[in-house]
C-alpha cells in the first residue's frame, strides 16, 4: 500500500461578480507530516482563503443589514403604537361625547357601509370598522 493518496478534485468556485471557474487540483498529499504543508498549500493555491475572507466580510455585511432592519422595524412599531394610542383616545373622546348627543345606529351603519364596501369587497361595509363604529356610539 502505498504512502500517498492522490487528491483529484474539481472545484467550482463563485466570484462576487457571478463568474465561474473551475480549477482542477491534483496535488499528491503524504501520509507523514509534510501533508499538512502540502493541504494548507492547495487551500492557498485554490484562493480558499481569500474566498473564506470574502465570505468573512459578506456575512458581516449582512449582519449589519438585518441589524438595520431591526432597529427600523422596532420604530416603525412605535410609531404604529403611537398611531394606535391616538386613535384609541380620539374614540374615548367621541364616545363620550355621543352619551350626550347621541345618533341615529342605522345612519351610522350606512355610512360605514358605503365608505368601506369597495375595501372589505362586502356590501355591508368592513365588518371590523362595523364593530367598532357599533362600540362607539354604544350600539
Amino acid at each position: 500500500m502505498s504512502n500517498e493518496n492522490l487528491i483529484n478534485e474539481n472545484t467550482t468556485t463563485e466570484n462576487l461578480n457571478g463568474e465561474i471557474s473551475i480549477n482542477e487540483l491534483n496535488t499528491d498529499i503524504k501520509s507523514d507530516g509534510g501533508s499538512a504543508d502540502a493541504f494548507v498549500k492547495t487551500l492557498e493555491q485554490s484562493n480558499f482563503f481569500r474566498q473564506m475572507g470574502d465570505l468573512k466580510g459578506n456575512l458581516a455585511r449582512v449582519a449589519g443589514d438585518l441589524a438595520s432592519i431591526g432597529e427600523r422595524a422596532t420604530e416603525r412599531s412605535e410609531e404604529v403604537e403611537g398611531l394606535a394610542a391616538h386613535v384609541m383616545a380620539i374614540e374615548a373622546v367621541l364616545a363620550v361625547v355621543l352619551r350626550d348627543h347621541p345618533v341615529d345606529g342605522e345612519a351610522v351603519r350606512a355610512e360605514v357601509a358605503r365608505r368601506s364596501e369597495v375595501l372589505s369587497g362586502c356590501p355591508e361595509g368592513s365588518p371590523t370598522v362595523q364593530a367598532v363604529a357599533r362600540d362607539i356610539i354604544g350600539d
